[in-house]
């Protein structure tokens, strides 16, 4: 009993391995998380002083901004445009210019500037308020 129970469970492995396999992995997925393993080799080979967390928050920003993508077509574009930068920049084919401009901080939105400046207007007590008056921004 014991061998045919060993033989059961090896029957079962088999079975999720070969469905597992059988089913198609997500081609964005796994360059995401391959470009997140390579983040760091990026930041040494370019010699860029950013924190890691940082640099990996911006790619997930890039792929968030794709996110409802449905086309397959589209999908299959933007995944061979992404491993082709990912291995430009491994390969050094880009310049320490290119990465940072992909790596530099978002604009912000107007939420987060409209929240950024009651903040400011809380701490100065209204002082920041006059700069846009000033340099003519409003």
């Amino acid at each position: 009993e014991g061998s045919r129970q060993y033989s059961s469970k090896m029957a079962l492995r088999a079975l999720v391995k070969s469905s597992k396999a059988a089913a198609p992995a997500n081609p964005a997925k796994l360059l995401f998380r391959k470009i997140l393993r390579e983040v760091p080799r990026v930041l040494t080979i370019f010699d860029i002083d950013m924190a890691l967390p940082e640099a990996r928050g911006r790619v997930r920003d890039c792929f968030a901004a794709n996110r409802w993508v449905k086309d397959p077509r589209t999908i299959e574009v933007l995944v061979h445009r992404g491993e082709k930068e990912l291995e430009e920049a491994i390969l050094q084919f880009k310049t320490k210019v290119q990465i940072m401009t992909f790596l530099e901080p978002r604009l912000m939105s107007s939420k987060q500037a409209q929240a950024m400046k009651s903040k400011t207007s809380a701490i100065y007590g209204g002082f920041g308020d006059h700069y846009d008056q000033i340099h003519g921004t409003k």
